[in-house]
């Protein structure tokens, strides 16, 4: 397959990755500062929640961009018929956990102590990743079927 066909690829895995998270991120934050978990007593206004939006959106073309390349060196070899959905789940789970993880140990070494949530964090971040490896590949295997090229 031709570099920009991969490339094609993993911007569009990325783009879709980061557009989800930012929506369902978004979403949730917004939901838990109406019901109080968040921040007891604290509005977020719109400029906070633009803000929000657009780290999740960055946070999801990264987890994306993992997915693919992760993807990509772990299955050359398969056909979107021939994909084991646990190896492809496992790629999605790691996709979005390595990046939480170091933002993790990054926050853990800037504030100078333990993170109690951590583990629990970065397991929800890599099952949301999972979740959205195996949606795509679903989706991707409803598409229909490119035509054959031909060589000039």
């Amino acid at each position: 397959m031709g570099f920009l066909r991969r490339l094609r690829g993993l911007v569009g895995i990325a783009t879709t990755w980061a557009i989800t998270f930012s929506v369902v991120g978004t979403a949730l934050m917004i939901g838990r500062s109406a019901v109080g978990l968040l921040f007891p007593g604290v509005i977020f206004g719109p400029r906070q929640i633009i803000i929000a939006a657009i780290e999740y959106f960055l946070m999801g073309g990264l987890a994306g961009t993992l997915f693919s390349l992760f993807f990509a060196s772990g299955e050359r070899r398969q056909t979107l018929e021939t994909l084991s959905m646990p190896r492809v789940a496992l790629w999605g789970f790691l996709g979005v956990s390595v990046p939480m993880a170091a933002l993790s140990l990054g926050a853990i070494f800037l504030y100078g102590r333990v993170l109690l949530g951590v583990p629990l964090t970065v397991a929800v971040a890599g099952a949301m990743g999972s979740a959205m490896s195996v949606a795509t590949i679903k989706l991707a295997r409803r598409a229909p079927a490119l035509p054959e090229r031909t060589e000039l």
